[in-house]
Parts: structure tokens; sequence; C-alpha cells
């Protein structure tokens, strides 16, 4: 399990966009996936076996989640960083004050 591990989490680290991270998740924990494959060997175990491996295996399963959560999330901070605040960091997206709108009644 150590070596799905690390060649799904290097994977991860790797991706260049959003789609190749949908790809590697496919592939990790996807219905037909290498995660998926060994969760279903768990029946052909032991329950001995089972014990020891069902936890590692759900472990594995949740941590590539979160590696790829993790990416997507700092993707969309880089892309807010851009847009929000091209020439540095100054405060969140906060839009510039409008000015007081002038009333369009005229005095009495």
């Amino acid at each position: 399990m150590d070596e799905l591990r690390t060649k799904y989490l290097d994977a991860i680290g790797g991706a260049a966009d959003e789609a190749a991270l949908e790809d590697i998740r496919v592939q990790a924990v996807g219905k037909k996936g290498e995660v998926a494959l060994k969760m279903r060997e768990l029946g052909k175990m032991t329950p001995e076996e089972r014990q020891v491996a069902g936890p590692k295996l759900n472990a594995l399963k949740d941590e590539i989640n979160s590696a790829i959560a993790a990416k997507k999330s700092g993707w969309r901070m880089q892309h807010l960083m851009n847009v929000c605040a091209p020439n540095g960091w100054t405060s969140p997206c906060r839009a510039a004050p409008r000015a007081k709108a002038r009333s369009t009644r005229s005095a009495k």
C-alpha cells in the first residue's frame, strides 16, 4: 500500500491541471481504481487480515481524496490572487467602494 500511496501522491503533486487531477482520481479511487480493487479483495481475506487491511485502505483513500482537494484549493487560491490582486495580495477580493449615488429627485 505504501507503493500506491507514493505513486498517487506524487502524481497529484505533479498534476498540471484539473483534467489531469480527475484522471488520477479515477485511476486511484474511482469505481474501477486501484484502491477500489484492493477493497474488493477484502472479501477474500480472513477476518483478522481484514481488520488490518480495511482501515489502511480507507486511510489511503481518504489521504488521496484530501490531497486532491488540497491541490484544487491551492489552484483556486492562486486564481483568486491573480484576479483580485494581480500586483500583490492586499485584501480579499473586495470591490472598490462605490461613490454615493446622487438623488435624481429635485429638492422641493
